[in-house]
């Protein structure tokens, strides 16, 4: 498999996951948080939305900047990831009407 098309379904494997997609939402709506942030927003554990976090940064799909024992997450590329988002619910839209 050619590293581009193993890349693209890394990121189609986390975003599978409600609780990544939820937190690259979020992100996108609010711009940077701490996981304690994001936990509030989503309530799950701190615990949980690390792991989460671990994951898309391992995707290379969120960045940290950390200050002190404070770490606030980003979005890597937000432009990119507004575009897949919106092409997603367009596709979601597409297949709904399809099945009626």
């Amino acid at each position: 498999m050619k590293e581009t098309r193993y890349r693209e379904s890394r990121v189609c494997r986390v975003l599978g996951n409600p609780l990544a997609y939820g937190v690259i939402v979020k992100l996108l709506e609010s711009g940077a948080q701490t996981p304690s942030q994001l936990a509030s927003h989503i309530r799950r554990s701190v615990p949980t939305v690390s792991h989460t976090l671990s994951n898309l940064r391992l995707a290379d799909l969120v960045r940290f900047d950390r200050s002190g024992r404070t770490a606030l997450y980003r979005i890597k590329y937000p432009k990119e990831m507004r575009k897949l988002l919106n092409a997603l619910e367009k596709f979601n839209d597409a297949t709904r009407r399809v099945g009626k």
